[in-house]
C-alpha cells in the first residue's frame, strides 16, 4: 500500500472505528434554543480571543433578539 492510497482509506477506516463509539455515548438531544445558546457562547469566546476582554452573549427567543457585546 502506497502513501496516497493509505491517505485515501484513512478517513474511512477512522469513521468505521469512531461511529460505534459515538453511538454508545449519546447525550440528551439539544433543542434548537440550546443550540443557538451554545453557538452564541462560542462566538463570545472567539471574540474574546480575537479582541481581548470579556464578551457576553444574550439571546431572547421571545423577542427574536441576539446580542454579543464586550463587557
Amino acid at each position: 500500500m502506497n502513501r496516497r492510497s493509505f491517505l485515501r482509506a484513512a478517513p474511512v477506516a477512522g469513521a468505521v472505528i469512531v461511529a460505534p463509539a459515538l453511538a454508545l455515548a449519546t447525550p440528551s438531544p439539544m433543542t434548537l434554543e440550546d443550540l443557538c445558546d451554545y453557538h452564541a457562547e462560542k462566538l463570545s469566546e472567539a471574540m474574546q480571543k480575537l479582541h481581548g476582554g470579556k464578551w457576553h452573549s444574550h439571546i431572547s427567543h421571545a423577542t427574536r433578539y441576539a446580542l454579543v457585546r464586550q463587557a
